[in-house]
């Protein structure tokens, strides 16, 4: 698989799998490929507190109130529309991540396209 973002070796993780789900995301109006870059593209001399295949991932949950609740614990979250994704086997590798059970880590490949997603709600 060909990754939208250079990953440290070993990134994905095994324990990475192929998507399976629907998964929503927040996002902007209107939609960019910003939207889908890992915290460490957005922030490349941040130190973050994961690992650095995490940090180079993209966090989305597999249910739509997990987002929402997101939103309304971040102020910066609140004004984000949610993004439904349905993603397939050739859009990239997740596992759950963190302690919210609905979160998970994306790892995207180049093969994602932006226009399959679905704006929920703003």
């Amino acid at each position: 698989m060909n990754w939208y973002e250079q990953l440290p070796p070993n990134c994905p993780p095994e324990e990475a799998s192929t998507p399976k789900a629907t998964y929503f995301r927040l996002g902007s109006i209107p939609p960019d490929d910003s939207d889908f870059w890992s915290h460490r593209r957005r922030f490349p001399h941040k130190k973050f507190h994961v690992t650095e295949c995490v940090a180079r991932s993209l966090s989305i949950f597999d249910n739509q109130d997990a987002a929402e609740q997101l939103k309304r614990l971040l102020p910066a979250m609140r004004l984000k529309p949610i993004f439904k994704i349905d993603l397939l086997d050739k859009d990239g590798l997740v596992q759950q991540t963190g302690n919210n059970l609905h979160h998970f880590s994306w790892w995207r490949s180049t093969e994602f396209d932006i226009e399959t997603i679905k704006i929920l709600e703003i």
